[in-house]
C-alpha cells in the first residue's frame, strides 16, 4: 500500500515518524516508514529509536548523496506501490493527514498536499519565515492555478510507476531546484500534478544568514540548469524575468548592481523588516552576476 520516505540531514525525525506511525496504524493499512540520513555531521540519537517502531527503518549513509540521489535511493528500496515523500522538518497539521491522501490517490498519479507555517510563531520578521509565509504557504486555489510551479518535494505522494519513469535527476549535488526540475519533467510528459488541502507545517526555519547563503547556492544550480537546457526558462518567474532583461541587454547592468550594492542588499535583508521585493531584486541581480562569469 504505502511507503513513507523521509530523507534527513542533521535533524531529529522521531516526532514526525511517531505521528505518521500512529496514523498509519490506526488506518490498519500495509505501510512502511523509511528514514535515510544523508551522512549527517551531527549525531541525532533520537533517530536511532525509529528501529524500535514496527514497519519503520532508519538508514544512515556513509557518504553524502545529495537531495536528488537520496530520494531516488529511498524509492529504490521501498516495497509498496504508493510513495509518500516528506521532508524531515515538517509535521502533519491534521490527524487525518494519511487518510486524506489515501482517499485521494485512487483517482490520481501525483498529489501535492501543500506547505504551511505554525500561526503562533514569534519570528515573523525573519526573512526566511516571511518568505515561507508569503511564497510557500500558498492557498489551494492559488496552487490549482499554477499546479507545476507551486509544487515542492516537501509533501507529495505518487504512484511508484510514475517515480520509476522519472525520478529526481541526479545532475548535480548543489542545493536547490530538484523539485522544480522534477515538476518540469512531469509537465513536459503530460503527467498531471493534482493539489489537495492536506498541508504540513514547515518547522525547520533556518537563520537569515543560512537562508541567504542557500538562496545564492540555489541560483548557482538554476544557472547551471538553464545554461545546459535542462530547464525551460519559462518555468520559473525569476528565469522568465532574467530572459527578458537579457533580451534587452540589461543583464550586465543588473550584475553590476549586485556587485556594487551587495552589502546594502544584505544589510537590509538581515534586518528586522526585510522586504521580499528587495529579496527578489537581490536574487535577480545575483543571477545576472553569475551569467557574466
Amino acid at each position: 500500500m504505502l511507503s513513507i520516505l523521509i530523507p534527513t540531514y542533521n535533524y531529529n525525525t522521531y516526532p514526525l515518524v511517531l505521528n505518521l506511525h500512529q496514523q498509519a496504524t490506526k488506518l490498519e493499512i500495509d505501510f512502511e516508514i523509511i528514514v535515510m540520513d544523508d551522512c549527517s555531521t551531527e549525531t541525532i540519537k533520537e533517530n536511532g529509536l525509529l528501529d524500535n517502531l514496527s514497519n519503520a527503518m532508519f538508514i544512515k549513509l556513509s557518504e553524502n548523496l545529495g537531495r536528488s540521489a537520496i530520494r531516488n535511493k529511498l524509492a529504490s528500496i521501498a516495497k509498496h506501490n504508493w510513495l509518500l515523500f516528506l521532508d524531515a522538518d515538517v509535521m502533519p497539521i491534521s490527524n487525518n493527514f494519511l487518510r486524506k491522501y489515501i482517499d485521494t490517490i485512487q483517482n490520481h498519479d501525483v498529489v501535492f498536499g501543500g506547505i504551511s507555517y505554525e500561526p503562533n510563531t514569534t519570528e515573523k520578521s525573519s526573512l526566511r519565515l516571511k518568505y515561507g509565509l508569503e511564497r510557500e504557504s500558498i492557498s489551494l486555489n492559488s496552487r490549482l492555478e499554477l499546479p507545476y510551479s507551486s509544487f515542492t518535494s516537501a509533501n507529495f505522494i505518487l504512484k511508484r510507476e510514475i517515480f520509476n519513469r522519472f525520478g529526481f535527476k541526479e545532475l548535480y549535488k548543489t542545493y536547490g531546484y530538484e523539485d522544480t526540475l522534477f515538476a518540469f519533467d512531469l509537465k513536459e510528459n503530460n503527467i498531471k500534478i493534482n493539489h489537495i488541502d492536506n498541508p504540513v507545517f514547515h518547522l525547520g526555519v533556518e537563520s537569515n544568514p543560512v537562508f541567504l547563503n542557500k538562496s545564492l547556492e540555489s541560483l548557482q544550480t538554476l544557472s547551471y540548469l538553464m545554461n545546459n537546457d535542462f530547464l525551460d526558462p519559462s518555468h520559473t518567474s525569476i528565469t522568465r524575468t532574467f530572459k527578458l532583461i537579457s533580451k534587452l541587454s540589461l543583464s550586465p547592468l543588473f550584475g553590476l548592481i549586485y556587485k556594487k550594492l551587495k552589502p546594502k542588499f544584505e544589510k537590509h535583508l538581515l534586518s528586522a523588516k526585510p522586504n521580499l521585493t528587495i529579496f527578489d531584486l537581490y536574487r535577480l541581480c545575483y543571477l545576472c552576476h553569475l551569467e557574466k562569469k
